[in-house]
């Protein structure tokens, strides 16, 4: 006889309560007693379940409480759209194609080298003109670096 299943009545309503309320998945498997990894098993079962089983129960009632937190939301929103113009024009912008802003342009990357500029701590330019570092290993050497120097605690 094996171990019993941890998909109980009692699991699935904490899990669906909590998810309900806006819980990620991971706060409603911990809700529930159970891990993440478990409670999206349960939810891939249910997927393919027929609904009518208990997995496929569990399943369209967990989607139905995922959705809630969302419509609260969404209500709040809309009932605040009158008074609130920005409000308004920010719900349009992410719910209807044409109406948001354009995305900015990235700045174009640089085509030549990069030059960095180092300064001192009192601000003095640092000059490394008469310094050349010259990094050369075979394609197979991997340089080993030194090991840091402990920052002395004052």
């Amino acid at each position: 006889m094996g171990r019993p299943s941890k998909f109980t009545q009692g699991r699935c309503t904490k899990i669906l309560r909590a998810v309900q309320v806006g819980a990620s998945h991971e706060t409603a498997a911990d809700e529930g007693g159970i891990g993440a990894a478990t409670l999206s098993r349960w939810l891939a079962e249910g997927r393919e379940a027929p609904e009518e089983s208990p997995r496929g129960k569990f399943y369209l009632a967990f989607r139905e409480a995922e959705a809630h937190p969302r419509l609260r939301a969404l209500a709040t929103v809309y009932e605040a759209i009158p008074d609130n113009p920005n409000l308004a024009r920010w719900f349009l912008e992410r719910r209807e194609p044409g109406y948001a802003p354009p995305m900015p342009h990235a700045p174009a990357a640089p085509t030549g080298p990069v030059v960095i500029q180092l300064s001192l701590s009192d601000g003095r330019p640092l000059a490394l003109s008469d310094t050349v570092i010259e990094v050369a290993y075979e394609q197979d050497e991997v340089p080993s670096l030194p090991d840091p120097t402990p920052i002395a605690s004052a």
